[in-house]
């Protein structure tokens, strides 16, 4: 065993680590140690390209670039221990560096680098810097990325990723514990406890047995759109797939019926109106920074009271809908006897079933 002196490139090289390396040691053995002392995700690499490469460098000129003319790469461990400085390491080819970001303006920061454009200007922004980019809006930093492989490494819970809804994070004034899996952090007592029954409760066996119930839903939507043509009007594709959608979740989850296919004109269910103008809150208030959040009037106020509001109703749902006596069913099967989610797991977990109305 010969200890060897690691460093990310562009970091000055005294950062670095001691690690021992022995020469009967793979090449991927060593990229997997070596990823794991400094906190690289994916050793394996984002690309067809190295993972990650041992580069021979003069260390004492390193400016971020991670490269110099006269560099090499060490193909192998032998040349790795053979080399008598500290090895540099790089990402796919790339050195330790900030995710870039635009340069923005005082106090506002970015706003007018996204807004009001926010789709366009972030295409640009991602074709100017690259796949991951950070916006810094009124103090509000965040990181995004057009990229599906980052993608699924931030999205999947694992040591070094898991949700947590911050004050930063989009989603932070719709946060709730107790209002469903998706508006809250997933390292929780409650996200363990949903997960659970959600297995059994989406299951096959269980959408089969939902199965009529979509269909009917399905039917009527047919018959509204059959009635707009008729009318030769157009529709609005958001606004009617919310109808839609929200008809077939209120009916297998609570065992409800929101009427809203049973004409063109139909209003929304108080609840999904007021979920879909919590969401047009939460975006207005989250596009600015912390402060503005927390102010105790206008919007922010109004979003406090709506998502009150929506619990309320969640509540008044779940302790009127029907329980189809399936309180000593086994949980894989509860889902095939039951009328609705809540009668199939309301008595084993009542929190539980409010965080399913929650993902409405």
């Amino acid at each position: 065993m010969q200890p060897k002196k690691f460093f990310l490139v562009g970091e000055d090289p005294s950062s670095g680590v001691y690690l021992e390396v022995d020469s009967s040691l793979a090449l991927t053995e060593l990229q997997s140690r070596v990823a794991e002392q400094f906190g690289i995700v994916e050793p394996s690499g984002m690309s067809h390209r190295a993972p990650f490469q041992c580069i021979r460098v003069d260390l004492t000129s390193v400016q971020g670039t991670g490269f110099h003319s006269d560099s090499a790469p060490l193909q192998d461990v032998s040349d790795v221990l053979a080399f008598d400085g500290p090895v540099g390491v790089t990402v796919d080819g790339h050195y330790a560096r900030d995710v870039p970001g635009p340069k923005g303006l005082p106090l506002v920061g970015d706003y007018y680098s996204v807004y009001p454009d926010h789709l366009g200007n972030h295409q640009r922004l991602f074709e100017q810097l690259g796949p991951m980019i950070q916006t810094n809006i009124m103090g509000k930093v965040v990181y995004q990325t057009n990229d599906p492989t980052i993608g699924a490494i931030v999205m999947t819970e694992s040591p070094f990723f898991t949700k947590e809804i911050n004050e930063d994070h989009p989603l932070a004034s719709v946060k709730s514990l107790d209002a469903g899996v998706f508006v809250g952090d997933t390292d929780t007592p409650q996200w363990r406890v949903v997960h659970k029954f959600l297995p059994p409760a989406l299951g096959p066996k269980a959408v089969r047995h939902y199965a009529p119930k979509m269909q009917k839903t399905i039917e009527a939507a047919l018959g509204i759109l059959d009635e707009f043509d008729r009318e030769d009007e157009a529709i609005n594709v958001y606004q009617f797939m919310l109808r839609v959608s929200s008809e077939a979740i209120g009916d297998i989850v609570l065992g409800m019926d929101f009427n809203h296919l049973v004409s063109t004109d139909a209003p929304l269910h108080e609840m999904i109106l007021l979920i879909s103008t919590a969401l047009t809150l939460n975006k207005k208030v989250t596009s600015r920074g912390t402060w503005y959040a927390s102010l105790p009037f206008g919007d922010p106020q109004k979003l406090r009271t709506t998502k009150q509001r929506i619990t309320e109703l969640i509540n008044e749902s779940i302790a009127a809908a029907t329980q189809s006596g399936t309180e000593d069913l086994e949980l894989q099967d509860a889902a095939l006897k039951a009328a609705n989610m809540v009668g199939a797991y309301r008595p084993a977990s009542i929190h539980s079933v409010e965080l399913y109305c929650g993902c409405m």
